[in-house]
């Protein structure tokens, strides 16, 4: 009996435990910051977050996306694009310099994440983390790049052309 309770006892143990986690992968698949702020003040705040827990790690931000259009859609994309990259970096760069300067306007926006770390380990094996920033960049029409010098460091880019459908000229297509 006492071998049965204690079976009953774990399984309810490992379950609570599977419950928190689903909860949790629920809350990342859709960041709650960006219903309440702006993209730009969502990764100001992602951003800050990672400078805190990183202290040992010089880090240059610069976000300008005053004149940004929000699309949740887009905007969901991006603010995991980057904090994918960033993740990265913490994760696997052991880099001592991380720089990151997002940018964007009723025409563009461009994000440059660049660190100073031991680069690549395998240059020509792309890891989850890789393929699911490149899947993001084609599901909102961005072109992404990863660069890594030979020197060290690695330099993860999105760059997105919006096009303002109300200033295109009206055309007939038959």
């Amino acid at each position: 009996r006492s071998v049965i309770e204690f079976s009953a006892h774990k399984v309810q143990v490992m379950s609570h435990q599977i419950s928190d986690a689903i909860r949790t992968l629920t809350a990342h698949l859709h960041p709650l910051v960006l219903d309440r702020v702006s993209l730009q003040a969502s990764l100001e705040r992602l951003l800050y977050e990672q400078e805190n827990a990183q202290p040992e790690t010089q880090w240059s931000v610069s976000i300008n996306l005053n004149q940004y259009q929000q699309n949740s859609e887009r905007d969901i994309h991006l603010y995991r694009f980057v904090q994918e990259a960033v993740n990265n970096v913490i994760k696997h760069a052991s880099a001592t310099q991380v720089s990151v300067v997002i940018y964007g306007d009723s025409h563009q926006v461009s994000v440059v994440i660049k660190d100073n770390g031991r680069g690549l380990s395998n240059p020509g094996v792309e890891s989850i983390g890789m393929s699911s920033m490149r899947s993001r960049a084609r599901c909102i029409g961005a072109n992404c790049s990863v660069t890594s010098p030979e020197k060290g460091g690695v330099t993860v880019s999105l760059s997105l052309a919006l096009t303002d459908l109300s200033t295109m000229n009206q055309a007939d297509v038959a």
